[in-house]
């Protein structure tokens, strides 16, 4: 396998351009789960500097890149945050949500032991009216390890999230009762996140 990784145009995917805004995906495939789990210290190195390299081409290109992980401590997460100048961690309401984020922050720490790590930023996801998910926002708000990473705009519970059906029906395409909500809390966490970036 080659260190060099294949040009943006040919594995972009375009799903949004409008008023001079662009976005583009590029899709992920389980043809790289052997790499994932490879204990051979050479695939491994291999994996990581193409992943690198992909995303030194993306910045020559975009304003901004996200890249989308599973929230564990594999290869593909652990190149991804290294590559990263921001973390956005999605928090659920559950009995091990703070143990999670407790570890993401030890993770990073270690990733950049002694040196500049990216900004952790904390997303409270998917929250009901239900007491025990506003006693929860009550407990992270107030928590000193955490009140500096967290995010002042959330994510309420909405099936409008899950609606998408053969690639279609997503949140900014729909029109049923309620959509208006579900977007504005998201325009107003890329907003926070947008003045976040922008202030570094």
């Amino acid at each position: 396998m080659s260190m060099k990784p294949p040009k943006l145009n040919s594995v972009v995917t375009n799903v949004l351009s409008k008023r001079g805004w662009v976005l583009d995906l590029i899709p992920s495939t389980l043809d790289l789960m052997p790499l994932a789990i490879s204990s051979s210290n050479l695939a491994i190195d291999i994996m990581s500097k193409r992943f690198r390299n992909m995303i030194e081409q993306a910045k020559s290109e975009y304003d901004l890149i996200l890249i989308d992980c599973h929230p564990s401590g594999s290869l593909f997460t652990k190149t991804a945050i290294i590559c990263s100048d921001h973390i956005v961690a999605p928090v659920t309401p559950n009995a091990y949500a703070e143990r999670g984020i407790s570890l993401m922050k030890e993770f990073i720490k270690h990733l950049f032991f002694g040196e500049i790590k990216p900004e952790l930023h904390i997303l409270l996801n998917n929250i009901s009216s239900t007491p025990e998910d506003k006693a929860f926002l009550v407990k992270v708000s107030l928590n000193e390890r955490y009140k500096k990473n967290l995010l002042s705009s959330k994510i309420s519970n909405s099936k409008l999230f899950s609606d998408t059906v053969n690639g279609s029906g997503f949140l900014h395409l729909s029109k049923k009762a309620n959509c208006n909500n579900s977007k504005k809390e998201i325009e107003n966490v890329l907003k926070e996140l947008l003045t976040k970036i922008e202030g570094q």
